[in-house]
């Protein structure tokens, strides 16, 4: 029998590159009040409401260690609602992956690969999804323990890179153009729009530590927020505020200010390299959990009818909203609803499970 767990390096490097993925994209922080050079702080107070929202479905993964998400949802609940809330959850993820395809499109098809159709792009990625759903969840965080280091090392050589183009007289004077209510409404709403923390709870059951349950997710939360200020803080003092602001991929923008040897003709490979690994990662593994939910829903003997179901839907909904002129990135009511639905299923969900479960404890127990 394989014994094999996921370690938590392999958790917090793999879970890292997946929220670096959105920063070094369109870098949604610099949207969110202030909207100025103090983006970095609401960052920094982020961390108190990710601890916070974060917090009901951290405490029910404590309780129900050896257990998934699925299993103890039902325990609690009760078989018929528990399935309900789960197969929303299936929706939601599948959702996130739908989110994740439709911003690869736009930043290939817009500004790397101009004129290139969708199709080219998702057909590759639900082919990959269909073959890592066949493999075991360790199998997925033992390749990202391997290529993780590799892509962190690119962003920490494309940063150093450009340094020699950052003002950072541009970040003062601090907190002189920002108020107290939009640095906090800023770090609230941060706080739902990087939701790895599924990726984490989904993984609880195959994980080598189950002891150290909180101590790997605040290294998580720690070590990531510290690489997203960083990012954030080089991108504004090279491209000054107001262009960080309105240009789609400040990161790739930044890429492009360095000064290269004559020997690389261009320097975007390795972003695209880096970005590619970082951002298909992070759509294959919410497809994973996707399928995950619906294979324990449904039951489904062959396990090909759900992954090719899960994918292909996936991929078509994808290549119908791509297509589609509705914009995905900050202020837009796509991105608006997404905030929502993160608050609903990170927060809103599992309080109301807790409290359901502190009342049906003894029983449980």
């Amino acid at each position: 029998m394989n014994t094999e767990k996921i370690t938590s390096r392999q958790m917090i490097l793999t879970i890292i590159i997946f929220r670096l993925s959105l920063v070094i994209s369109y870098m949604p922080p610099i949207e969110l009040p202030p909207a100025n050079q103090d983006v970095w702080i609401i960052v920094v107070i982020s961390i108190f409401y990710v601890a916070i929202t974060g917090a009901p479905i951290l405490f029910l993964a404590n309780k129900f260690r050896d257990m998934t998400m699925m299993e103890y949802f039902e325990k609690i609940l009760g078989k018929m609602l528990g399935k309900f809330i789960i197969f929303l959850y299936g929706l939601y993820f599948g959702f996130n992956a739908v989110y994740g395809i439709i911003l690869q499109n736009r930043i290939v098809g817009i500004d790397l690969l101009p004129q290139t159709s969708y199709w080219v792009m998702i057909v590759p990625i639900i082919v990959l999804s269909i073959y890592v759903c066949s493999k075991r969840l360790e199998d997925i965080f033992r390749i990202g323990d391997l290529i993780s280091p590799i892509v962190l090392t690119a962003i920490i050589i494309l940063i150093i890179l450009g340094l020699q183009n950052a003002e950072f007289t541009e970040l003062l004077p601090i907190l002189s153009d920002s108020t107290f209510k939009e640095i906090n409404t800023g770090s609230f709403t941060l706080a739902f729009v990087f939701v790895d923390i599924f990726i984490f709870i989904m993984s609880i059951p195959f994980l080598e530590e189950k002891d150290n349950i909180n101590k790997i997710y605040g290294k998580i939360i720690i070590y990531s927020k510290f690489l997203i200020i960083i990012i954030i803080i080089v991108t504004q003092a090279a491209l000054g505020i107001e262009q960080t602001r309105h240009v789609n991929f400040p990161f790739l923008i930044y890429t492009r200010l360095i000064e290269y040897n004559y020997m690389l003709q261009r320097i975007d490979p390795l972003y695209v390299i880096v970005w590619l690994y970082a951002s298909i990662g992070r759509i294959i593994i919410y497809i994973y959990f996707s399928y995950m939910i619906f294979q324990s829903i449904f039951n489904i003997k062959n396990e090909k009818i759900i992954i090719y179901t899960v994918c292909v839907l996936v991929g078509l909904a994808s290549l119908y909203l791509s297509n589609t002129s509705v914009k995905f990135m900050s202020h837009s009511p796509f991105a608006d609803a997404r905030a929502l639905l993160s608050a609903i299923f990170v927060t809103i969900i599992p309080l109301f499970i807790t409290i359901v479960y502190f009342f049906r404890r003894k029983s449980l127990n």
